[in-house]
């Protein structure tokens, strides 16, 4: 299983680039070590660590998103896709990941009543938080999921 959109995950490894001192790598915990780094994909903009948060990029996100649970990946990021502030900022990175854990969102057709109208009513409200902050393609990635939610009305009464 690959991880979706607000799935939470939690990763190892490390990021890194090239040429670069290692004191400015990313650590998301040693792999198959101690430690781990957790978020919602498409949607922390960092990760919580024991070490405290550590910043994410498109990137990282990218590779896991196409990662399976228990999988162990090296890959190569591109500078458009780096990180955005820091010492890594706008620069070719390099990775190795291990997807420790994947916590899937329920699937829609298991929320009923007021929980699937909950459910709409965050991904909107999440929606929203994007347009705020210039994120056009995430919040309409939010918005799409909202009206995709609220889309079957199978179990639902009148005045839902």
């Amino acid at each position: 299983k690959t991880p979706n959109d607000e799935d939470g995950v939690a990763v190892r490894g490390r990021v890194w680039a090239v040429g670069a001192p290692a004191s400015t790598a990313v650590d998301f915990g040693e792999i198959d070590g101690d430690g781990e780094a957790t978020w919602e994909v498409d949607e922390s903009a960092e990760a919580a660590t024991s070490n405290g948060p550590r910043p994410l990029c498109d990137g990282v996100e990218a590779v896991v998103k196409r990662m399976k649970k228990g999988e162990v990946c090296t890959a190569k990021i591109r500078a458009d896709w780096s990180f955005k502030d820091g010492p890594l900022a706008g620069k070719p990175l390099e990775c190795r990941l291990q997807l420790v854990r994947v916590d899937e969102q329920p699937p829609s057709w298991e929320l009923k009543g007021q929980a699937k109208i909950d459910g709409v009513n965050d991904k909107r409200c999440l929606g929203n938080v994007h347009v705020a902050n210039g994120d056009i393609a995430r919040a309409i990635r939010r918005y799409s999921a909202a009206l995709e939610l609220g889309a079957s009305d199978y179990d639902m009464e009148d005045d839902e």
